[in-house]
Formats: structure tokens, C-alpha cells, sequence
């Protein structure tokens, strides 16, 4: 969902005449922080998924210093709106990985039946790095990912209420950022 809320950030930028050149203004500390968390978070996927790395030592540990990465990023930014607003986000996303053991619990049912045949039957399996089938044990579930975008969508999934706000912080960060008037 990251990528779709910085391209509709991007595309609303745009339709305010805003410009993109304006955001190499923005003014973030430790950017490298973000690309280290994602590279983390996609090579343990890969190393998961060809099993190199199991599921049940490893994944929790990658998956909770992906996101203590992120944190310490928005911490260093702060001073953005939409920075905390992004942050809240993820610390909604990191709480409820932390209590349910460095996974995030994923409701399965409702995608299984609008069609996610492939992607629940992966989860099912333990394929999807740092996500797991939502059960009765689990805690703050309210917080995992129980938002469902089915088809026609381009790309059905399904995500958390922090996965939303994260996108709500991008866009706070990127359309006003765009529309600045240069110095």
C-alpha cells in the first residue's frame, strides 16, 4: 500500500500544480534508514520464501527491527506533520506485531472468499514474510490487517487501519511538500 499512497500523493501533487522538483526541499534526516528497513523487510521475504531462513526463529526478530528502523527514521523527522502522522501508523503496525509474537495477524476468511484463492493459501503456509493467519489467541486484531480491497482493484490485498494512516502521513508529507513555492 506504500507504493499506491505515494503515487496518488504524487498524482494529487500534480492535479494542485504542484511540483515534483519541490521535494528534494524536504529536509529528512538518516533517508538511508527507510531503504535499510525495506531492503531488510524484502531480502528476509526472498530468504523466507526459498526456505534459507525459517519462519518460526528468524522472522519475528527481522520483522520488529524492520519496523524499530522505521521508528527511529520518524523519530529523527519528527518535525513533519506528516512525519507523525506516518508514525502513528506504524507504531499502530508495530504494537500489533509486537503483542502477537513479531507477526501481523491477517483475517483470511472474507479475502478467501472475494478470490484471494493464491494469497490466503500462501499465508496459510507461512510464505508471507512477517504475517500470519489471524486466530482466536491473537490480541489488538482490531489493528491487524482486516481492511479488504478486492477486485476490480489492480492489486487486491489486504490491509491494517495503520497501513491507512500511513497513507494519510504520506500524503501530508508529499502534496504540501510539492505544492511550497521555491525559495
Amino acid at each position: 500500500m506504500l507504493i499506491e499512497s505515494i503515487l496518488i500523493s504524487l498524482a494529487i501533487g500534480f492535479l494542485i500544480r504542484g511540483k515534483i522538483s519541490h521535494l528534494a526541499g524536504l529536509d529528512l534526516q538518516f533517508p538511508w534508514i527507510v531503504m535499510l528497513a525495506l531492503g531488510l523487510e524484502l531480502a528476509a521475504g526472498v530468504l523466507q520464501r526459498k526456505g534459507i531462513i525459517p519462519v518460526a526463529g528468524t522472522t519475528p526478530w527481522l520483522h520488529l527491527s524492520v519496523y524499530v528502523l522505521l521508528l527511529a527514521f520518524i523519530i529523527a523527522n519528527w518535525q513533519h506533520d506528516g512525519i507523525r502522522v506516518l508514525g502513528l501508523g506504524t507504531l499502530m503496525n508495530f504494537l500489533v506485531i509486537c503483542f502477537n509474537g513479531g507477526f501481523m495477524p491477517v483475517e483470511v476468511e472474507v479475502p478467501f472468499l472475494m478470490g484471494f484463492d493464491a494469497a490466503s493459501e500462501n499465508l496459510r503456509l507461512g510464505m508471507v514474510f512477517g504475517h500470519k493467519v489471524m486466530e482466536g489467541g491473537d490480541v489488538l486484531t482490531v489493528l491487524g490487517d482486516i481492511i479488504h480491497i478486492p477486485p476490480p482493484y489492480p492489486f487486491p490485498k489486504t490491509i491494517s487501519l495503520g497501513d491507512v494512516v500511513i497513507g494519510i502521513g504520506m500524503g501530508m508529507l508529499i502534496v504540501p511538500q510539492m505544492k511550497k513555492k521555491e525559495s
